[in-house]
């Protein structure tokens, strides 16, 4: 190969290793675009200010296309297609957005506030997010951060710090609200002050809890209580010795209403008149999974409940035994006699004691009514001995009437047709139609 192919060969392989590498670029997807920027921008009117993109990942195409959300307030404001933001003259908000050229889906947005010239926003209320107060073992760090209203105040300036007195005293806190528990359990209340005012500010309650390896509940994992009265758990840890402050105790499960028990620091109560069941549960502040559970069943006071019992009618042989609470009504057992009413001794109602029954049997008796047809489908009671209704005791048969009462002209009498009502019954007589 002469030296002239040579040097046409060196220069031809890296832009085709470019060509290549753009083409590659651009098949990668894009997983996210970016603006280099805050938030939130303020800036003064006439001004300009040169955004940057960052498209993810870095080997993928990184054009974008600069644009402003409709609605902008500050209606002169303009873009180029480098990211050159002019805030023109017209005081105002807009929203300036990078959408990822290759995909239209990627793209971010900021805030940009146009203000007149030396015009001072102020802050009016500084909030640190998430709960007012948390939990945190030693040794563990914490990042703060805050949000601002106005979200243009001019100086947004935090100045992060611990209140004094805290028992958790080697805890710290950076300037950038990054928090640090330190190896003293304890409190510590972290403030988030504006700069300018030290009456705007807002403050989270740190519980910096030692490092524990298990909590349980003492006792038996199930229990019973009276209905108003209470039951005091307490906790073993390893290690030993934790204060009441580092638990949190709740009940997890229960068929009671809330209004009929209270839980307090590991004090269960039960209000008067309450049955059913409670799981409580204790967990450690600092982390949820160490934990431990007991079930707590609730029953009436023994005073309240009283023992019935049901014998047959000899008055020795026990049916069925059972507790009724104090002013309510027993339940009759199911108990029958062939041939006989089954009824009790006493009222079965309103129980203030100790009750035994016994069966009391009445033997049953029967109605019994036979009857005639005088029309086509037309019936009437038959009298037999100067009655229409025989009683007639269980065991026993009824005296039926004469034939000459029941018989009907042209038909011939096949059976007695029976319809039972409770303990009465009617016969009616059935017939053929005599054919000639």
């Amino acid at each position: 190969m002469n030296i002239i192919k040579r040097i046409s060969l060196i220069l031809v392989i890296p832009i085709f290793l470019m060509i290549f590498a753009i083409a590659c670029g651009d098949k990668l997807a894009i997983e996210s675009v970016t603006i280099n920027s805050e938030d939130v921008v303020t800036i003064k009117v006439g001004q300009s200010m040169t955004f940057t993109a960052i498209v993810k990942p870095e080997k993928a195409n990184q054009n974008v296309e600069w644009s402003i959300d409709e609605g902008a307030t500050a209606t002169e404001a303009t873009v180029s297609h480098t990211g050159v933001f002019n805030a023109g003259y017209v005081a105002g908000s807009a929203v300036l957005r990078a959408t990822s050229e290759r995909d239209s889906s990627k793209s971010d947005t900021i805030t940009i506030y146009v203000v007149e010239d030396e015009v001072i926003i102020d802050v009016e209320s500084i909030t640190i997010e998430g709960e007012s107060e948390i939990s945190l073992k030693v040794n563990q760090t914490h990042t703060f951060s805050v949000i601002i209203q106005p979200e243009n105040a001019t100086n947004q300036t935090v100045i992060w710090s611990i209140e004094p007195g805290a028992t958790a005293t080697n805890s710290q806190i950076t300037n950038d609200g990054v928090f640090s528990s330190g190896d003293v359990p304890g409190i510590a209340i972290v403030k988030a002050q504006w700069e300018n005012s030290e009456n705007i500010y807002d403050t989270v309650t740190v519980t910096v809890a030692p490092e524990i390896e298990s909590v349980s509940i003492d006792g038996e994992e199930e229990r019973a209580i009276l209905a108003g009265q209470s039951e005091t758990l307490t906790v073993t840890t390893s290690p030993q010795g934790l204060s009441q402050e580092y638990f949190v105790w709740e009940v997890v499960e229960t068929d009671l209403e809330e209004s009929e028990y209270v839980l307090e620091d590991g004090v269960f109560y039960a209000v008067n008149n309450t049955s059913g069941y409670a799981i409580i549960k204790v967990s450690y502040v600092a982390d949820v999974s160490i934990y431990d559970t007991v079930v707590i069943n609730i029953n009436y006071n023994i005073k309240d409940l009283h023992t019935v019992k049901f014998y047959k009618e000899d008055g020795a042989t026990l049916i069925f035994e059972t507790v009724v609470i104090h002013g309510e009504s027993a339940v009759s057992p199911n108990y029958y006699v062939l041939g006989y009413e089954v009824t009790w001794d006493k009222p079965l109602d309103n129980i203030t004691e100790d009750t035994d029954f016994v069966a009391q049997l009445s033997p049953i008796k029967y109605i019994v009514i036979y009857y005639k047809e005088v029309n086509e489908g037309v019936y009437e009671a038959i009298t037999i001995n100067g009655q229409t209704e025989q009683v007639v005791p269980f065991g026993n048969q009824a005296t039926p009437p004469n034939e000459a009462d029941y018989q009907v002209d042209g038909k011939t009498f096949i059976n007695w047709r029976i319809e039972k009502e409770g303990n009465t019954f009617k016969l009616y007589p059935e017939y053929i139609v005599d054919t000639e």
